[in-house]
């Protein structure tokens, strides 16, 4: 989805220890296709999320990418994205991860997760109008 034709709207809001902003993109009939949120980089990690949906509100894919900085420089020193396909009932078809520094992370492969890096379907990510209401807490809160 290239995002052609898709109207924006964006909000933030300020959540103890997450916050961040969300933004959605809906349709010409206004239904959510894309939201997006990101952290505000608090404790010296940033997160992104992309969650794209299907004309029928199902989740398709979602894309992660955590950055984790080190000192008060706030010298990169880990990236890691995180790519998961969906099929028509929310369940995890396919997935991929490749971490690295920032500068090399193009040119490494993607990877297979491990039994604890698997993608754990949070309940408000299979509707997309609850996911943009989280603004950008992991957990929903």
């Amino acid at each position: 989805m290239g995002g052609g034709g898709l109207v924006p709207a964006r909000r933030k809001k300020d959540n103890p220890g997450c916050g961040g902003s969300s933004s959605k993109f809906t349709d010409s009939a206004g239904r959510i296709r894309k939201v997006n949120w990101k952290s505000d980089g608090e404790g010296g990690f940033e997160e992104s999320w992309e969650h794209y949906y299907r004309e029928n509100g199902k989740l398709l894919f979602v894309f992660t990418n955590a950055t984790a900085f080190t000192g008060e420089s706030g010298i990169e020193v880990k990236v890691t994205e995180h790519r998961v396909w969906f099929d028509d009932a929310n369940k995890v078809m396919f997935e991929v991860l490749r971490e690295g520094e920032k500068g090399e992370l193009a040119e490494l492969p993607h990877r297979a997760p491990k039994p604890d890096e698997k993608w754990q379907v949070a309940p408000f990510e299979t509707n997309a109008e609850e996911n943009f209401k989280t603004d950008g807490c992991r957990n929903g809160d």
